[in-house]
């Protein structure tokens, strides 16, 4: 930087310094209500359309109603699982040349033997066995894991 370029850069700052300085002691300052009551709220609250002023006995009594209304579905899908766990899929899988390790989970996710089929191919993936995957036909149940179902059609 040249002389007069340091000389102009540190005049800039000393006006905008100089501005800044005052705004802020000849402004005009807001005085802020040292404490906010109940009062206060409560008004600011009643002219609120989306906000809906309870006491406390009734919000208790409202959390326990949805307390009692949470736990009655909790014991449905618990039983909703166990009947789920019971229903094994079987279906023989038709590996044709050309498929890909995407392209058969993704097909072994949508007839619902497996349930994730990311799962499935990151494994195939992971350990090497895109390249020895099997052309043919092959029976798989929805009970076996994406190891099992790997060891199956890559032999």
């Amino acid at each position: 930087m040249s002389r007069n370029s340091l000389r102009t850069f540190a005049a800039g700052i000393l006006l905008a310094t100089s501005i800044l300085a005052g705004l802020y002691f000849f402004q005009d300052k807001e005085e802020i209500p040292p404490v906010v009551t109940d009062e206060d709220v409560k008004e600011y609250l009643s002219t609120r359309d989306d906000i809906v002023l309870i006491e406390k006995e009734e919000y208790e009594e409202l959390v326990q109603f949805k307390e009692k209304a949470n736990e009655k579905p909790v014991e449905e899908e618990q039983v909703q699982e166990s009947v789920e766990e019971k229903v094994i899929t079987k279906y023989t899988l038709e590996i044709q040349s050309g498929m890909n390790s995407l392209e058969i989970a993704r097909l072994l996710e949508s007839v619902g033997i497996i349930t994730d089929a990311t799962q499935l191919n990151n494994y195939i993936l992971e350990q090497n066995l895109a390249g020895k995957i099997q052309i043919g036909s092959y029976q798989l149940t929805s009970d076996m894991t994406p190891q099992q179902i790997a060891d199956i059609i890559t032999k």
